[in-house]
């Protein structure tokens, strides 16, 4: 069967009992297909007592960049000659069971991995990854925004910091569309300069795609707005 048929379970979230994968494919290299997949329930479990198993493939990653929970049952991943990545990852992050154990053997030697620069991302953290890049971590050595971990929330790269209630939140969040790369915040009524145009509201200086009806965009008018807009917070 060709890999690609198995993006019908792109949508899959939860297997209630296992994940039984056995199966070499040239083009079968990961399993992404399963990328939504975020709980194994392990009611029912499969050889070695497991609920996630995965023997002699022709996968190079697992890319399961989802799974956060196996409630019940052990996991094996064995004899997956070209697999990297799965003997990194810190399983106790993922299983609920302190009955069941983990075996994962026999797959690429860990120096290969090494040498052929198949390694987790810097910006992983030490409970591993689940294949190549900054969008397949465990979790974040630094900072979280959407998917990705990146090493700061830099404003050059249109992102800010909002701490919200946890002055140790990890995220970062991207400056709203209409905003010129940098912002003081959410939504587009706090960008330091408009992408398109600048609309004067009640609230103060909000960027638009285009001016509505009846109205022009003066962008010398709109950027002393905006830059006055901080001053005026901090008098009212």
């Amino acid at each position: 069967m060709n890999p690609a048929k198995l993006e019908v379970f792109s949508t899959l979230k939860e297997v209630t009992g296992f994940l039984n994968i056995q199966a070499h494919h040239k083009q079968f290299t990961n399993l992404s297909a399963f990328r939504n997949l975020e709980i194994i329930g392990g009611r029912h479990l499969t050889e070695y007592f497991s609920s996630l198993y995965i023997v002699k493939t022709s996968l190079t990653s697992l890319d399961l960049r989802s799974l956060r929970k196996i409630t019940s049952g052990g996991v094996a991943i064995l004899e997956n000659s070209e697999l990297c990545y799965a003997k990194d990852i810190d399983w106790s992050k993922i299983m609920r069971s302190q009955n069941h154990n983990t075996a994962v053997q026999n797959n690429k030697k860990a120096n290969r991995c090494i040498i052929e620069g198949q390694k987790c991302d810097p910006q992983c953290s030490r409970d591993g990854c689940w294949g190549p890049g900054n969008q397949l971590c465990l979790s974040c050595r630094s900072f979280q925004v959407g998917q990705e971990c990146v090493p700061s929330c830099d404003p050059k790269l249109g992102l800010y910091r909002e701490y919200g209630n946890n002055m140790n939140d990890k995220q970062c969040m991207k400056c709203d569309k209409e905003c010129a790369l940098t912002c003081r915040g959410q939504g587009p009524g706090n960008c330091d300069k408009c992408k398109h145009a600048t609309l004067s509201t009640p609230k103060g200086p909000v960027c638009v795609a285009e001016c509505p009806e009846g109205k022009y965009n003066d962008p010398l008018l709109g950027e002393y707005l905006i830059k006055l807009l901080p001053l005026m917070n901090i008098l009212i």
